[in-house]
């Protein structure tokens, strides 16, 4: 009769293999390390040296000129200095210099 009342474990819980998820978590951890520290045979980027600046910036070339600026203007002909390369409108001289120099 003890037989016939004898519980069987139903709840289907998942059983983990820790070995496995031991392991898989070392590898991520090993991963995670070589992005952080790349080791000196990774091929590292080469930045070209600088170079002088070949034309003379005119700061003053727009100073006391007045200019109707609209939504429809190009950013070349608005109001600031235009970068060409990046495409962008600065407003003040400062921040144009540490533009074009790099810092920003």
């Amino acid at each position: 009769m003890t037989e016939k009342f004898q519980s069987k474990n139903q709840t289907k819980r998942k059983e983990w293999d820790l070995e496995e998820y031991r392991r898989k978590a070392l590898e991520r951890e090993e991963k995670e390390w070589e992005l952080k520290n790349p080791s000196r045979s990774s091929i590292i980027a080469r930045r070209e040296y600088l170079k002088a600046r070949e034309g003379a910036l005119d700061l003053t070339r727009n100073l006391g000129k007045t200019k109707v600026v609209s939504g429809n203007t190009p950013l070349n002909k608005q109001g600031g200095f235009y970068c060409p390369e990046c495409d962008c409108v600065i407003k003040d001289s400062a921040n144009y210099l540490d533009h074009i120099n790099g810092k920003k």
